[in-house]
């Protein structure tokens, strides 16, 4: 056990990296729905104000028919913290749960912004991808981005290109420092 904590903290005191500017995670979501440049293609945002959690996260989401896309930022004390739960947590488990499926691991070629990076299709069936899954973390913050169709597959390079938009968006709003 103790090896184990001194592996997953060497880990974390590797990649927590520096923290960047401080904001409510309401306020940062509500730059990166803006800088993303969303609502002026085919999607309509489900409530024109962040959603917002009981411990801070905040929500955006956007809707074109049963089809959705929705970003969500999470603010930890420290880039530390934020790292250790990168590391540890998995964003696909509920939902492979749900779907009874089996996510795969998706390079989405982002390159910009993030400390970290990883991506999935959660839910794949015949004819493509139904849900995608991208997690970021940039300092003290994590970006989750989904996207999820039940009656439409989305191509691995559409959801990259909205991913790209959040990341720069985020990047933008939290230069590093």
């Amino acid at each position: 056990m103790v090896v184990l904590v001194g592996i997953i903290g060497g880990c974390v005191y590797q990649t927590g990296g520096s923290a960047r500017e401080t904001m409510a995670a309401a306020e940062l979501v509500e730059a990166v729905a803006v800088g993303s440049h969303m609502s002026s293609g085919r999607w309509r945002r489900s409530s024109p104000e962040p959603v917002v959690f009981a411990g801070g996260d905040a929500r955006v989401s956007w809707e074109d028919g049963d089809d959705s896309v929705s970003i969500e930022v999470a603010r930890f004390s420290s880039a530390y913290a934020a790292a250790g739960t990168f590391l540890l947590g998995d964003p696909t488990a509920a939902a492979a749960e749900d779907f009874e499926s089996s996510p795969r691991s998706a390079d989405l070629g982002v390159r910009a912004g993030a400390d970290e990076q990883e991506g999935w299709c959660v839910v794949e069936r015949g004819d493509g991808c139904h849900y995608w899954m991208y997690r970021a973390r940039f300092g003290q913050y994590l970006l989750l981005a989904t996207r999820f169709a039940p009656g439409r597959a989305m191509a691995q390079a559409e959801f990259a290109g909205y991913v790209d938009q959040f990341v720069h968006a985020m990047d933008a709003t939290l230069p590093r420092g």
